[in-house]
């Protein structure tokens, strides 16, 4: 396939010209979806010798058309299920499933395919079709279990480890993000799969692999962030979501199970980072504090009402529960028992890991919830 031709594909989405009048009044978006799915279909073969600027000619075009679909049509009062199939985002969706799924192509594609697959998870949101947005989340997973660095015999095993470490987090980050954005969907099977797939990316295997500051990042800026955004929302506007009470109970234990998991799962790293431990932990328990601190309605009056209380009643002890059982994970490594850490003679170290225990009771202690349980969780951490 001629690498400047695709190269030159550029040409038909310049920036400047997406915002313009003119992509409005001269529509060709279905003419460039339909070139671009045939590039892919006719050409997966020829796809194989492209090189890195051909790449970014063929995926920013598919990127594009994925902006340019149009909104399911409501006829009679009733929204049509599924996108036309000339519609350039399903046009879209359609080049990068053929090209993920190729064999052939498997080790040559650019990771740059995951802003296109972004695009298509948005797509979905704005163009009314769930079923887009799932379907970007699946190629997400599909990009994230193939996650690997590149093989180099050019690098010392240190410059190799620390370069694997580096591509892996740029690699990584497009996808986290790509997941975390449909936490904010309309719709909740598609805010349920975000965060489940959200909470088991963050588990897996690569979190252990990346740079610990870059792992701290992902905490403060996407998963904490994520959950604190959705129970806020859960709680407090619950009456004006369009969807069913089962629902929000599941969605409430999908943001407590990503508030927990990942942090225990990682906290052995985390430990070496007392500042950023401090910020995340503290942030868990604020975004706890805010659930726990929901008032129940105990005379509840009607068959709604009684639910929601049912709702509030469960959803706190499971976050109170998950919340133990992260302090005693904390106390086992010597957090919160005031001990400080085994691993380092680093003075400053032990004090700011000290530091912690008394910040984690004395947030603890303004949450009239846990007021009662606090006792018992002291005699465990000392046991």
């Amino acid at each position: 396939m001629n690498e400047e031709v695709l190269q030159s594909l550029k040409i038909l989405y310049p920036p400047e010209v997406r915002q313009s009048s003119y992509t409005k009044r001269y529509n060709f978006d279905k003419q460039l979806a339909e070139g671009a799915w045939r590039i892919c279909c006719d050409g997966v073969d020829g796809l194989r010798s492209v090189g890195v600027n051909g790449w970014h000619g063929i995926l920013g075009l598919i990127k594009y058309c994925s902006t340019r679909g149009k909104p399911l049509i409501v006829r009679d009062g009733i929204r049509s299920s599924s996108l036309s199939d000339d519609d350039p985002a399903f046009k879209a969706f359609r080049c990068l499933h053929l090209i993920l799924n190729s064999e052939e192509l498997s080790n040559v594609v650019p990771f740059e395919i995951a802003y296109g697959v972004q695009a298509i998870i948005t797509a979905g949101e704005k163009q009314n079709c769930l079923k887009l947005s799932v379907a970007g989340l699946d190629l997400m997973l599909l990009l994230h279990t193939r996650l690997q660095p590149p093989i180099s015999k050019s690098y010392s095993e240190d410059e190799k480890n620390q370069n694997d470490d580096e591509f892996l987090f740029s690699h990584w980050l497009p996808v986290i993000e790509g997941i975390a954005v449909a936490s904010g969907s309309r719709y909740p099977s598609v805010r349920q799969h975000s965060i489940a797939m959200l909470t088991d990316a963050l588990i897996d295997r690569h979190g252990q692999n990346i740079p610990i500051d870059k792992l701290c990042q992902i905490f403060t800026d996407i998963s904490v962030p994520t959950a604190r955004k959705r129970i806020f929302e859960l709680i407090h506007n619950h009456k004006s979501l369009n969807f069913e009470q089962d629902e929000i109970m599941i969605e409430l234990e999908l943001c407590i199970s990503v508030t927990f998991k990942p942090f225990i799962h990682h906290l052995c790293r985390l430990i070496t980072r007392p500042k950023e431990l401090t910020a995340i932990w503290m942030s868990i328990i604020y975004i706890v504090s805010q659930l726990l601190a929901e008032e129940t309605n105990g005379c509840a009056t009607t068959e709604n009402q009684s639910m929601e209380t049912h709702i509030l009643s469960v959803t706190k002890e499971l976050a109170s529960e998950h919340l133990r059982n992260a302090i005693m994970v904390l106390a086992s490594n010597g957090v919160i028992d005031g001990k400080g850490s085994n691993d380092t003679d680093d003075s400053d170290h032990r004090t700011e890991i000290h530091e912690i225990e008394s910040l984690t009771w004395n947030a603890l202690e303004k949450i009239e919830y846990c007021k009662k349980l606090i006792p018992a969780w002291k005699i465990s951490v000392l046991d």
